[in-house]
C-alpha cells in the first residue's frame, strides 16, 4: 500500500500522479465518500505515488468518477485534465469568450493536448495544432481546424530537431497571430520566439512542470531551499488550507468535479492509446517516450 506524500527518501520511488478505482476504506473524518464509491484523484507533480494497487490519499484530492466512462478511460484524465483547467485560467479563456479566440496548441495529441483541444473546440475557439504525422488523423478527429505535421523519426536527434524548428517557424509565419500559444510537449521554439507569433496582448503558457530551482543546486543549497519551501508551505496551508505553490491548488476535487462535468456533457472524450499491466512497465514507459504515443498510456492493476 502506498501513501501519497512527499518524503526525504529519493529512491525507490513510486510513480504516478493520478488514478481511478474503488474506495475500500475511509478515515474517521471522511464525510463525502463511502466504501464502494467509484472515484478518481490527482496529486501535484512533485508528490507522486498513485501507481500502486492500493493507495492512501487525502479526501480533498478525491472526486467521483464520471459515470459515462470506464476505469481505464477515467485514469487518463485527472492529472492532465486538472493541468488543462489551470492553463485555461492562465490564458483567461472561458466558455463565454472562447469563440473570439485563435489558439495554437503545440503537441495537440499529447495527453494534455487531446483534452485541451477538445475543450477549446467545444467552446468554439479556432484551433491550430501541431503533432507528428501519425497523429494527424487523431488531431482532426478531436476537432482541430488546422494541423501542422512535424517530422517523425523513431529516435529524436539533432537533425530532426532542426528540421522541425525550421518547419514550425515557417508554418507559423504563414498564419495569423494567435491570442495564445500553449506548449504541451517540448517545443523546438523557445518562449521568446513563440511570442513573435502572438498578438500584442497574447500569452505563451506551458502545461509542462516548471523546473525547480533546487534541481540544479548543490547539496547545501538544495537543503536550504527544501527547508524554506517546507516552511512556506506550512504557513500557506495554515492560513489558506491549501498549497498554491507549483499549482497544487489546481489538483483538488473541485477541478475534478469540473472535469467530470465536461466528460458527462460530451465535451471531453478519453484518448487512451495503450493499456499495460504492471509486469509490462518497462514496455509502457518506452512507449510513452516514443513518437508512436498518442494521448494517454494507462497501467491497470486488475
Amino acid at each position: 500500500m502506498e501513501k501519497v506524500k512527499t518524503t526525504k527518501q529519493e529512491l525507490p520511488i513510486t510513480l504516478g500522479r493520478d488514478c481511478t478505482g474503488v474506495v475500500v476504506d475511509i478515515g474517521s473524518n471522511v464525510v463525502r465518500l463511502e466504501i464502494g464509491d467509484e472515484v478518481w484523484l490527482t496529486t501535484a507533480f512533485w508528490a507522486p505515488g498513485t501507481m500502486a494497487e492500493y493507495i492512501v490519499v487525502p479526501e480533498n484530492k478525491v472526486s467521483f468518477k464520471p459515470k459515462t466512462i470506464g476505469f481505464e478511460g477515467a485514469a487518463s484524465l485527472p492529472y492532465c485534465g486538472s493541468i488543462v483547467l489551470s492553463v485555461l485560467k492562465k490564458m483567461d479563456v472561458t466558455e463565454k469568450n472562447a469563440k473570439t479566440k485563435c489558439i495554437f496548441v503545440h503537441g495537440g495529441c499529447s495527453a494534455t493536448g487531446c483534452i485541451l483541444v477538445q475543450i477549446l473546440v467545444g467552446w468554439g475557439a479556432k484551433i491550430t495544432t501541431s503533432c507528428y504525422s501519425r497523429a494527424i488523423p487523431v488531431a482532426k478527429a478531436l476537432g482541430a481546424q488546422d494541423v501542422i505535421g512535424l517530422s517523425q523519426l523513431q529516435f529524436r536527434d539533432l537533425q530532426q530537431t532542426e528540421e522541425n524548428y525550421s518547419l514550425l517557424k515557417q508554418e507559423l509565419h504563414c498564419r495569423e497571430k494567435f491570442d495564445a500559444i500553449v506548449t504541451t510537449t517540448d517545443c523546438e521554439l523557445d518562449q521568446r520566439e513563440l511570442l513573435q507569433f502572438c498578438k500584442s496582448n497574447g500569452k505563451v503558457v506551458s502545461t509542462l512542470p516548471e523546473q525547480l530551482r533546487s534541481d540544479s543546486a548543490m547539496f547545501l543549497m538544495r537543503s536550504i531551499y527544501s527547508f524554506c519551501f517546507r516552511i512556506h508551505g506550512y504557513i500557506q496551508k495554515l492560513f489558506t488550507g491549501t498549497l498554491s505553490t507549483f499549482g497544487e491548488e489546481n489538483m483538488c476535487r473541485h477541478a475534478l468535479d469540473q472535469l467530470r462535468d465536461l466528460v458527462e456533457s460530451g465535451k471531453v472524450q478519453t484518448v487512451v492509446d495503450r493499456v499495460f499491466q504492471p509486469y509490462d512497465i518497462e514496455q509502457a514507459f518506452n512507449h510513452i517516450q516514443s513518437v508512436d504515443s498518442i494521448g494517454s498510456t494507462v497501467i491497470t492493476f486488475r
